[in-house]
């Protein structure tokens, strides 16, 4: 197993709670360079800084940002029909809405 992959397994068993940086030194003293090639195969890493006394310390920790498990769904628009358009230039910029819309109300207590 490569220094990267035991460093990523570690990540992952320690979840949100993430691994402090000396730990991961026992594993690569370049850990940084380890933790970069894992970047560069698609997984967040972030770390965060202890403080100690309210002074910042030497110590970091770093944790795997989980992906999102469940699908994301955009909205696209079909395709426009420009000849529309280019017969009157004015309607590109016509923002009356197409449906009705409900005007505001204040919701008081």
């Amino acid at each position: 197993m490569t220094q990267a992959n035991r460093i990523l397994e570690m990540l992952e068993q320690a979840g949100s709670l993430g691994v402090a940086n000396h730990l991961l030194a026992d594993v690569s003293l370049q850990y940084n360079a380890r933790i970069f090639d894992l970047r560069k195969r698609g997984y967040d890493i972030q770390r965060k800084r202890v403080l100690r006394g309210g002074q910042p310390s030497g110590t970091w920790i770093y944790y795997l940002v989980p992906k999102h498990i469940a699908p994301v769904f955009i909205h696209v628009d079909p395709p426009i029909d420009i000849s529309e358009y280019k017969a009157d230039p004015n309607k590109l910029f016509d923002v009356t809405p197409s449906t009705p819309v409900k005007p505001w109300r204040r919701m008081d207590p």
